[in-house]
Parts: structure tokens; C-alpha cells; sequence
């Protein structure tokens, strides 16, 4: 095919250059991939911030007075930074 044949786009219901069409279900099939990609990503940082959930919850159980330690200093280094 030339760059000069016309072409009928099915989806868009429009003719045009077939190198265009190209170039537009390229850029789709990309999309398509990111797409993809981006949800597998997603998906394994879901898993990963339910794992370490589990974790720290299973260490609250274990050490409940220094977890509750923990969580007041914390609150005590926001509450100052929060000052300045």
C-alpha cells in the first residue's frame, strides 16, 4: 500500500491514508499494552500493601505497648514538624 491509498476506517466510519490508519491502531495496540501493564503494576502493589498490612498488624498483636509506644512518638515528630 501507498501512502496515497485511502482506506475505510470501520470504527471511525472515515476514509483515510492507510499509512494513518496504521499509525492509529499502533498507537492503540500501545495504549493497550500500558493499559495492561499499568493494571499488573496495580495489582501487585495491592498485593504488597496487603502483606505488609498482615504484618503489622500481626506485630500489634504481639508487641501491643510498643506499638502504642511507636504510635505516640510518631504523633509527637508530626505534631512538632507540623509547628515549624
Amino acid at each position: 500500500m501507498s501512502d496515497d491509498e485511502y482506506v475505510y476506517d470501520e470504527e471511525s466510519g472515515e476514509w483515510m491514508p492507510a499509512s494513518e490508519l496504521a499509525a492509529k491502531r499502533a498507537a492503540a495496540e500501545g495504549v493497550e499494552q500500558l493499559r495492561a501493564q499499568g493494571e499488573a503494576a496495580f495489582d501487585s502493589l495491592r498485593g504488597n500493601a496487603r502483606d505488609l498490612e498482615e504484618q503489622v498488624l500481626a506485630n500489634v498483636r504481639e508487641k501491643p505497648l510498643t506499638s502504642l509506644a511507636i504510635a505516640a512518638g510518631v504523633g509527637f515528630l508530626f505534631a512538632v514538624l507540623s509547628r515549624r
